[in-house]
């Protein structure tokens, strides 16, 4: 998905995307110990309804000028972790591979 958050967020695919990386996120970090609200999900999914249309991510705009992104070190750390606790992430980590970081 390399539209801007809008089509993404209205197309019925995109949303079931969003969301199902969301969930395995959360599952993830609640597996750690995170301190996250009961709510986070719902919150999250309401910060990306109020996000511009055409609104790209720092990431998504680096990738579009080929310059480094900090995918390795960010969501590589939760891909790993949710590897060595068995905690799924398929969605979590395709979405990563279309970035040709991990």
């Amino acid at each position: 998905m390399r539209a801007p958050i809008g089509p993404i967020r209205e197309s019925r695919s995109g949303r079931a995307t969003i969301s199902k990386l969301l969930n395995e996120i959360v599952s993830v970090m609640k597996r750690l110990d995170a301190p996250l609200p009961n709510d986070i999900e719902q919150r999250i999914l309401s910060q990306f309804d109020g996000l511009g249309y055409m609104m790209k991510a720092s990431m998504q705009r680096d990738m579009e000028k080929s310059l480094p992104i900090e995918a390795d070190h960010l969501q590589g750390y939760l891909l790993e972790t949710a590897r060595k606790r068995d905690i799924s992430s398929s969605s979590f980590r395709s979405g990563l591979c279309e970035s040709d970081s991990l």
